[in-house]
C-alpha cells in the first residue's frame, strides 16, 4: 500500500523548491565579480544550501523507499472501478513518480558535487584576496618607511638651517649695544 498521496505530493513540491534554492546559491558565486567582498555572503548561502541538500536528499530517500513498497490494487470486476482505473492510469503515474524521484536524487547528488566545487572556488578566491591584501600592506609599509626616512632627512636639514640662522643672528650687532 502506498503512503498517503498528499504526503508524496508535498514531498515532491518541497523537493522542487529546495532545488530552486540551490540555484540561488550558485547565482551568488557567479555574481562574485560584481561584489568581490561577497565571499562571506557566498559562504553563508552555501551553508544554507548545504543544509537544504542534506534535507532534500533525506526526503527523496524517504520517497524512494516509500515508492519501493508501494503496490497498486487491481480494479477488480466492477465496471466503474475499471473505468476509474483507466482514467487515472495510476500505474503509469506511479512509475512516472518513481522516475521523477530518481532524477531528482541525481540532481541532488550533482548539487552536492557543485557545492564542493563552489567551496573550493571560494577558498581560492579568499586566498587570492588575502594574498592581495598582504601585498598592499607590504607596499604600504614600504612607503611608510620611505616617508619616515624622508622626514628624518628633513629634520636634519631643518636642524642645519636652524643652526645656520642662529649663527647668523649671533654675528649681527646688537641694536641696544651702540
Amino acid at each position: 500500500m502506498c503512503p498517503c498521496p498528499s504526503h508524496l505530493a508535498l514531498y515532491v513540491i518541497f523537493s522542487e523548491s529546495r532545488i530552486s534554492h540551490l540555484y540561488t546559491g550558485i547565482d551568488l558565486v557567479l555574481c562574485y565579480r560584481q561584489d568581490p567582498n561577497s565571499v562571506s555572503n557566498v559562504r553563508k548561502m552555501m551553508a544554507d544550501v548545504s543544509r537544504g541538500v542534506i534535507l532534500l536528499d533525506e526526503c527523496l530517500l524517504y520517497l524512494e523507499e516509500s515508492l519501493a513498497h508501494c503496490s497498486l490494487a487491481g480494479p477488480g470486476q466492477d465496471k466503474s472501478l475499471q473505468l476509474l482505473a483507466s482514467i487515472l492510469n495510476s500505474g503509469v503515474l506511479l512509475e512516472s513518480l518513481r522516475r521523477r524521484v530518481a532524477d531528482m536524487r541525481k540532481n541532488v547528488k550533482g548539487a552536492s558535487v557543485e557545492l564542493v566545487s563552489i567551496q573550493k572556488m571560494t577558498g581560492v578566491i579568499s586566498d587570492t584576496q588575502q594574498g592581495r591584501m598582504q601585498d598592499v600592506l607590504a607596499l604600504s609599509a614600504s612607503r611608510l618607511n620611505d616617508i619616515q626616512k624622508h622626514a628624518a632627512d628633513l629634520q636634519s636639514l631643518l636642524n642645519m638651517v636652524k643652526t645656520f640662522i642662529t649663527g647668523q643672528c649671533a654675528r649681527l650687532p646688537s641694536p641696544r649695544g651702540n
